[in-house]
């Protein structure tokens, strides 16, 4: 949900990414799959700070599967084929502060990482490092969320069937 009132949504492990105002009517396709190359579904998009860029998930074959960059400026078929980051799940994404950039968090194994990503450049920049460890995924997520203040939150643990939710401060005391 853009701030200015735009939603993007996907299909549940399946179709296009589409689009909608905020104050409703009727959604149109935003992406399209390129079934030839390997694409199975478009999913979990998340707005740069620009409002015009969002990153999304592509799910399919090996060779696509991966985080890439789209733009609400863009016709559905012209949407950039260039893998930003080979996973086959989901990210967040936090700009930071008075800054063209961000950092990219995403699982490695069941690794939490973080790397710089340029918003003007719509490229990863630097070295990603470890920020978490040993946390568990369900389906195409991760066990995390950042807001766009730069709030994490994540689990430990493999996917579990009860869990409870425990406020840390920063020297992990809970």
């Amino acid at each position: 949900w853009s701030r200015d009132g735009v939603i993007i949504f996907g299909g549940s492990g399946q179709g296009p990414l589409r689009r909608v105002s905020a104050s409703g009517g009727v959604a149109t396709d935003l992406t399209v799959l390129n079934r030839q190359r390997g694409e199975a579904f478009h999913s979990s998009p998340i707005f740069l700070a620009d409002g015009r860029h969002f990153l999304y998930l592509l799910g399919g074959s090996p060779e696509v599967n991966g985080i890439y960059v789209g733009s609400l400026d863009a016709k559905p078929e012209e949407q950039k084929r260039e893998r930003l980051l080979a996973t086959r799940l989901s990210v967040g994404y936090t700009p930071l502060q008075d800054s063209a950039g961000g950092r990219l968090f995403f699982m490695r194994d069941t690794t939490l990482m973080a790397q710089p990503f340029d918003a003007k450049k719509l490229q990863l920049t630097g070295e990603p490092i470890a920020v978490a460890e040993q946390l568990g995924t369900s389906g195409f997520h991760g066990f995390f969320s950042v807001s766009p203040s730069g709030a994490l939150a994540y689990r430990t643990g493999a996917q579990a069937l009860g869990f409870q939710l425990t406020w840390f401060d920063r020297q992990g005391k809970a």
